[in-house]
Formats: C-alpha cells, structure tokens, sequence
C-alpha cells in the first residue's frame, strides 16, 4: 500500500508540478498594444512569433497596403523589416528625385498621372528583381512580384519637351551589398480621387536600377535637387511593334504606345474592347469616362469599370 501511494504520490507531483504556459512571462509584453497587438515596426518586436510569419507577398502578410510608409518586406518566405535600422531602433530612411525626359515616340500632353515606385533587390520567393520583371509583368502592382519600398501617385500635366520631376521620400535605406529599382508608369487617365489608385492604360513607362538612397531629409516638403538625391531616365512608350511586351492577349497600338485588346469587329467610338470578365474572350463594351461621367453615362445595373491597366468600360454590377 505504502508502494502505492507512493506512486499516486509521483504522479500528482508530475501533473501539477512546474509553472503553467500560461502563467510564463511574455517576453514581448512591451510590444504589445492595449489590444494585444504586436507593433512590429519595433525593432524591440522583431523576434515576435507575430512579427516572423511566413509569406508568399508582401501584401496583406507583411504588410495591409502599400501605402504610407513602409516598414515590412516579405523575403525568402518570411516577413522582415524593410531596411536598416539606426541606433534607436527606427528604419533608416531618405529620398529620392527622378527627373523624366520622355522618348520621341511618348505623347507627353496624354499622360494624365503616374505612379512612382521603389523596389527591393529581393522579390518574396528569394530571387533577385530585374526590371525586365517589371516592365514585362502583366500586373507590376502584383504583390507576389516584388516589395515595394516607397509609392507615389499622382495627377501630372506635361508639354513635349517637358521633363516631369519626382520625388519620393520615407524610402528604407537598402542593406549593404544591395541596390534598389525605381518603376515609373504614366498612365492616360487621372488617379481615383477616392481611392488614390490609378486607372486607365499605362501609355509610357521607364525602370532602372543601382539606385542609392541618400539617408535624412525625409520630410513630405520635397527631396534636394542635387547629384546625391536625383537620378535621371528616359521613358518608352508603353509598349512598341518591334519589341512587343504586350501580355493577356493584347496588342501594341503604336500610335499611342498602349496595349490594348483587339476585337473581331470594331467598337467604333463609343465602344472599348475588353473581356467581361478574366479567360472570356474580348468584346465590345460601352466606353465611360470616369473624369467626366455626365458625359458618357453607363446605362442602369452598369458601372465605369477603371481597373488600371485598362481602358474604362461600363461593366455589369
């Protein structure tokens, strides 16, 4: 009896013996909002189970949006911090100014808006980015693609003969040993005003790489104009005949430099070809114009569809 007891004994010892998981300290308490979310723009945060998830893109993993700034990539499967870091613990940032000059063949008074982006070296599956990656994906916004550093969109009027400057600030400095890309894509339409987003086809588009960012003058006030901060490229048209870069079944309209979708019978003036809907073949549809809806309205149970990359068509609800 004494042996059996004895070995209730051990087991009550064994069950009920040592600290619960749940009483253990959390080493990541001060990370911790009132909410019990993980600020992982902390570098206090980085090792945080909630700060180390795995990933396939950047968005909505790592990140909610590309938008503001940007504190998280997504690389080799897993979500990281942006850049470098300083002495306290904050992402070391610059700014950038791009000065455009525009290609012969690039009808500068179309170009109604742009979007500016700064690219990572490292896409998320590890591999390095190049621009023919960007300039040749059917959807460069794709977040899957690459990791978006900095954005800018905005509305743009220009002449021919215009060099169209841009800055963007709050960019993560790059990692020793690595450079960073800059796409740009005019595209023919003015940006949503609501959304922020563009809209219309991408009639001009330029990238390169080696870029440098220069660390301090963040401020949304602007960027120097000097050799350290600025960097200048040539725009192409949005695609050409000779070297057609066109995807989805499209084709170059040189004349305006735009991939478009090439219906069996022409939609005339008032009509757009584009599928209703992804893997339907291209139809006529009813053009809108989302700067000015009054003057071509979409007829009821009928929306101005101004997906980018696309020209604006009356779609069904």
């Amino acid at each position: 009896m004494a042996l059996a007891a004895g070995a209730i004994a051990c087991g009550e010892d064994k069950g009920g013996g040592g600290p619960k998981d749940e009483d253990k300290p959390d080493p990541f308490e001060e990370c911790r909002s009132e909410d019990g979310v993980v600020d992982c723009s902390n570098p206090l945060c980085d090792a945080a189970p909630e700060c180390n998830l795995e990933c396939a893109a950047q968005v909505p993993t790592c990140e909610a949006a590309i938008t503001g700034s940007i504190d998280r990539i997504c690389v080799d499967g897993s979500c990281q911090a942006a850049g470098p870091r300083d002495e306290e613990g904050a992402l070391v940032r610059g700014c950038l100014n791009v000065g455009h000059t525009f290609d012969r063949n690039v009808h500068v008074p179309n170009l109604r808006s742009y979007v500016l982006s700064v690219h990572h070296g490292i896409r998320p599956d590890g591999k390095k980015l190049s621009c023919e990656d960007l300039l040749g994906a059917s959807d460069a916004d794709d977040p899957s693609l690459s990791n978006v550093l900095a954005r800018s969109v905005e509305n743009v009027k220009a002449e021919n003969g215009d060099i169209v400057k841009v800055p963007i600030n709050r960019v993560p400095l790059h990692e020793k040993g690595r450079t960073l890309l800059v796409l740009t894509r005019f595209f023919n339409s003015t940006k949503n005003p609501e959304t922020n987003a563009p809209r219309g086809n991408v009639a001009a588009k330029s990238c390169f790489g080696d870029v440098e960012v220069v660390e301090g003058l963040t401020d949304i006030t602007g960027c120097p104009d000097d050799g350290a901060h600025t960097y200048d490229v040539e725009v192409s048209p949005g695609c050409n005949v000779i070297n057609d870069t066109c995807t989805d079944g499209k084709q170059c309209i040189q004349a305006a430099g735009i991939c478009r979708y090439v219906c069996e019978e022409r939609c005339g003036a008032a009509g757009v070809c584009r599928p209703l809907s992804a893997g339907q073949p291209p139809e006529c549809l009813r053009k809108c114009n989302p700067e000015n809806p009054d003057t071509t309205p979409c007829d009821p149970g009928f929306r101005c569809d101004v997906t980018a990359g696309e020209d604006p068509a009356c779609m069904p609800f």
